[in-house]
């Protein structure tokens, strides 16, 4: 009796465990089956892709002349204010002249003591001479006479000097327009007075035409290698919402700015203001064109980064290939020679920032400007195809088929998800992210 219960126990237990086991396994085998892939795809078009590099800037007029006085004073008349159109030569303020008025009578004076003085030594010298012919005096009076003239001429042309100085002192009094252009700014009223010292003080600040303007942006200097001088541009301003402007560069300046360990150059551009719209000190958005292309395969730059999808979504003879690839691979890891395949996967941004530089300096091509993508078949499956990038605007890519056809209304997969079925498990994206590895401390 105790053996058969004992029999009896070591059944039940058995059987508990093979049925444990094969309830787990149609689990995990029903998991596996029910696991779906999910494709995010859109439709390949013709377009426009514009390539621009983005800075800021401040727009300026390309002539600014900044007035001020050389004497110092008491404004006495304004004739201009600001926005008033100026002529080169006309008057903009007047000095109270009072001060060199009295100035100009004083050195008036000494001029006219200075030059009587010097006509009587002169008619000294000639009585001396007429004197010493007939040896009434010596030669010693006669150097005297001579000195004297030679003194008193000089005290008359300081005194002469003097006269002018003070002239053109009373005629900087009147304040005038050096050039043609337009009062931008107006730093004095009317009982002002004014102090020149070493440095003139800015009464008047003249724009000689604000139909042509320049904008001096900065631009960061891992992307100033791609700025050349004539290259076109285009700016907006906060002003004008959803309007563009166009510009061409005009010099970058080899001065550097550092600003937060930040390198920058100062980058000109000449922009057309025959409207009169744009304002001087108005900050501007430049985008510098480096490739202006038309009517371009456009697919969205997403569908670049999406570097594999499971095998099972591939079409026979991709899948042929990327089998033949791993292989080649693991050969070559084997021996040493590891590396990845060729055009397998797309760029990344950074990748696509630093591909868009080389092809604007003339060095695209080879790998840089290589990629591929995923292409939805009828048949619900995809196949790779390696293209060649032309330009981006990181939104969208320009590209050109390097093996096979791709036409517009084809659709290129952008987002690959997977979803599982067990128990606590998330839907997970494909798509290859950062590579993963332990934070630093």
């Amino acid at each position: 009796m105790t053996q058969v219960n004992s029999s009896r126990r070591t059944w039940i237990v058995i059987s508990t465990v093979v049925a444990v086991v094969a309830a787990g396994s149609w689990y995990w085998r029903s998991g596996k089956k029910t696991e779906t892939t999910t494709i995010e795809t859109e439709v390949v078009a013709r377009g426009d892709i514009r390539e621009t590099i983005s800075a800021t800037g401040t727009l300026q007029a390309v002539e600014t002349v900044p007035v001020g006085t050389q004497v110092s004073g008491t404004i006495d008349q304004l004739f201009v204010d600001f926005n008033s159109k100026v002529k080169r030569g006309q008057l903009l303020a007047k000095l109270d002249p009072s001060v060199l008025d009295s100035n100009l009578e004083s050195a008036r004076a000494v001029l006219s003591q200075a030059t009587a003085r010097y006509n009587d030594a002169e008619a000294a010298l000639v009585e001396g001479n007429e004197l010493l012919a007939k040896n009434y005096i010596s030669d010693r009076d006669m150097r005297t006479l001579k000195v004297n003239v030679t003194t008193t001429k000089a005290q008359m042309d300081a005194a002469q000097a003097d006269h002018n100085r003070a002239k053109r002192n009373r005629q900087y009094a009147d304040i005038n327009s050096p050039i043609d252009g337009v009062v931008i700014e107006r730093a004095v009223d009317r009982g002002q007075t004014v102090a020149s010292s070493l440095q003139a003080p800015v009464l008047f600040t003249i724009a000689r035409d604000l139909s042509q303007m320049q904008i001096v942006a900065s631009v960061d200097e891992s992307q100033i290698g791609s700025i050349k001088v004539a290259q076109p541009a285009s700016f907006a301003v906060s002003a004008f919402p959803g309007r563009k402007f166009v510009a061409d560069v005009k010099q970058i300046r080899l001065k550097s700015t550092v600003t937060q360990n930040v390198v920058t150059y100062a980058v000109v551009l000449n922009a057309n203001n025959a409207s009169g719209e744009l304002f001087p000190g108005m900050t501007a958005t430049v985008d510098f064109v480096l490739k202006d292309l038309h009517d371009v395969l456009r697919v969205p730059s997403a569908a670049l980064r999406i570097q594999r999808v499971p095998e099972e979504l591939m079409d026979a003879e991709t899948l042929k290939r990327t089998k033949e690839m791993q292989a080649a691979r693991e050969g070559g890891a084997a021996n040493g020679n590891a590396r990845p395949a060729m055009g397998e996967g797309g760029p990344t941004p950074e990748q696509l920032q630093a591909m868009r530089q080389r092809m604007a300096a003339g060095q695209g091509g080879g790998r840089a400007g290589m990629g591929s993508v995923w292409v939805l078949q009828a048949d619900g499956k995809v196949s790779r195809l390696p293209v060649r990038i032309l330009g981006s605007d990181l939104s969208a890519t320009a590209i050109e088929p390097v093996r096979g056809e791709l036409k517009p209304g084809d659709k290129v997969v952008t987002k690959l998800t997977s979803s599982a079925p067990a128990q606590g498990s998330a839907t997970r994206s494909l798509i290859p992210g950062p590579p993963q590895g332990p934070r630093p401390r």
